[in-house]
């Protein structure tokens, strides 16, 4: 639910949010927030895939980096791999080309996002076509764009 006063978020750039499906609220560790807004990047073509890490064989403990596009697919990567340690800048910069060629929403750990700025500075990864607003970074959305979007749309309450 996002707490509104007047048109404005409640201390001006803060939201309380999770998400209107059931389905994600069910199978999510914290309301589904973000599932939400990547099945809502997809479907509204904001990127063109979601690369996320799933568990390999149902086992938590360890994860193979996957690529996602289609939106139904997005709720496969609700569990939380906070231990996993998958190289995602080398899997965008070896099996995705860089990603110079596809919008790419990127859901991974602090050292992987630096890892892909590293490798961007390289010219190794495009980082033009990642999303700015992906979801590491969601709690940074100073301009609530993507936010605002997802609500108008139904996706988060």
């Amino acid at each position: 639910m996002s707490r509104r006063d007047g048109g404005k978020t409640m201390r001006g750039d803060m939201y309380l949010a999770w998400s209107s499906s059931e389905e994600i609220l069910n199978r999510t560790e914290s309301g589904g927030l973000v599932i939400s807004l990547l099945k809502f990047a997809l479907e509204s073509k904001r990127v063109d895939a979601v690369l996320a890490i799933n568990a390999r064989d149902g086992n938590r403990c360890d994860g193979i980096p996957v690529l996602i596009t289609d939106p139904d697919e997005v709720i496969s990567i609700a569990e939380a791999l906070h231990c996993v340690t998958v190289n995602i800048p080398r899997y965008i910069k070896e099996y995705l080309r860089g990603a110079f060629d596809m919008k790419l929403a990127v859901v991974s750990k602090p050292c992987d996002i630096r890892g892909i700025i590293e490798l961007a500075k390289r010219k190794q990864i495009g980082l033009d076509n990642l999303e700015k607003k992906t979801f590491v970074e969601i709690c940074s959305d100073k301009d609530g764009e993507l936010f605002e979007e997802a609500i108008k749309a139904g996706y988060i309450n």
